[in-house]
């Protein structure tokens, strides 16, 4: 019995072996990653540096004498490694921002 399971044993961590050595092979994700994003001034950015697909900073505004948040994004689509960026109208600034994404 000990020699069966030692057997299983072995030809388990030669799968794991295969599995963790052919996947630095596979295609790049069809979505973009490794992913920034950042505040400047009255402007918010994003910066993504793998996979493929495309992105866009996004912001959200808040008045400088109050009244509702505003939505900012981009028309255009980043690829990789293109910055992305956006402002907030005048008489707002930035509160919070992030990145927006799709696929290929």
């Amino acid at each position: 019995m000990k020699k069966l399971l030692s057997h299983f044993l072995a030809a388990g961590a030669m799968a794991a072996f295969t599995v963790l050595t052919t996947q630095g092979t596979a295609a790049a994700a069809p979505w973009p990653q490794d992913c920034s994003d950042w505040q400047s001034g009255n402007s918010w950015y994003a910066l993504c540096s793998a996979g493929t697909g495309h992105y866009k900073a996004t912001v959200l505004c808040a008045p400088l004498h109050g009244g509702d948040l505003v939505y900012r994004e981009p028309l255009v689509w980043a690829s990789i490694y293109k910055t992305s960026g956006v402002s907030c109208p005048s008489h707002t600034w930035p509160t919070s921002g992030g990145i927006l994404s799709k696929d290929d």
